[in-house]
């Protein structure tokens, strides 16, 4: 039997587990503000809620509904993420705004 972590590898491998590209500056949440003129809405919580879930915790991504913090939203991740791997993207570089 393989080993949780072996199982995780040959996932990663043939491409069904996503990398994400850290955030550089380990600072506040990279989202603050809506950006898209319909917010995402928030999903029912099933029943049980997920190990996971936190009812005190509020994610501005989806509308500031309870069960997790914005900074570990993986919808938000992974919609970075895409943002992120579109070839007009690719030769962008990062750059850091002082405000």
């Amino acid at each position: 039997m393989a080993s949780r972590f072996s199982q995780y590898a040959l996932a990663y491998a043939r491409g069904l587990i996503r990398a994400f590209v850290p955030k550089r500056d380990g600072g506040p949440p990279i989202f603050r503000a809506p950006v898209h003129p319909d917010p995402i809405p928030p999903k029912p919580v099933s029943d049980p809620p997920p190990r996971t879930y936190d009812p005190n915790a509020r994610c501005d991504y989806h509308m500031g509904s309870p069960g997790h913090w914005t900074d570990r939203c993986y919808n938000l991740r992974h919609r970075i993420q895409d943002l992120r791997d579109q070839p007009q993207l690719q030769g962008l570089r990062e750059f850091k705004v002082e405000l």
